[in-house]
């Protein structure tokens, strides 16, 4: 009896799986497989939002993709029509793609991160600078708080909600 235990101890144990063939988990295991595969952009402009993946699928096979700035995005070519861009920094880079038949093709990809607010300050009229000390120096408002230049009599700004895809109006609270 306790030899059947030691020997299913033995054959249960994780030194015995390495060494029967098995690799160890990767970071591609445990990534959800249910990740949509699109077709390619028209205009060869690939949008991804920061931290997540897109399967693109090109109708030529492509024999080579090459990007240009690896810390922002980073492409891993599935079969010989789909390859997966991995947004890993915000910003943008360019890509080129060489098909089978030799064809080359570049476009863009954006990695863009979530909406920020951004305040575009107006100077103080020129009559109202003598009343006002600083005046014409633009406040920015850290994120922490400080100065509510809207309030003041030192500045006026409108916001945006900005990435690096582009902006829209701040919605009005009401």
């Amino acid at each position: 009896m306790k030899r059947l235990a030691l020997l299913f101890l033995l054959l249960s144990s994780p030194a015995f799986a390495q060494q029967q063939g098995s690799r160890p988990t990767t970071e591609k295991d445990v990534t959800p497989l249910s990740q949509p595969i699109v077709p390619e952009p028209e205009h060869h402009r690939i949008t991804i939002p920061f931290g997540e993946t897109a399967r693109i699928y090109f109708k030529r096979s492509i024999r080579s993709v090459r990007i240009a700035d690896t810390e922002i995005v980073s492409a891993q070519p599935e079969s010989d029509h789909v390859v997966e861009f991995r947004a890993m920094a915000p910003g943008e880079s360019r890509f080129d793609l060489e098909a089978n038949d030799g064809e080359k093709r570049s476009g863009t990809i954006v990695v863009y991160g979530e909406l920020h607010e951004i305040k575009v300050y107006t100077p103080v009229p020129a009559d109202k600078q003598k009343q006002v000390p600083n005046a014409g120096v633009v406040i920015i408002q850290a994120p922490e708080g400080g100065a509510d230049a809207k309030k003041s009599a030192e500045a006026e700004y409108s916001s945006r909600l900005c990435n690096e895809v582009g902006c829209r109006p701040v919605p009005q609270t009401k």
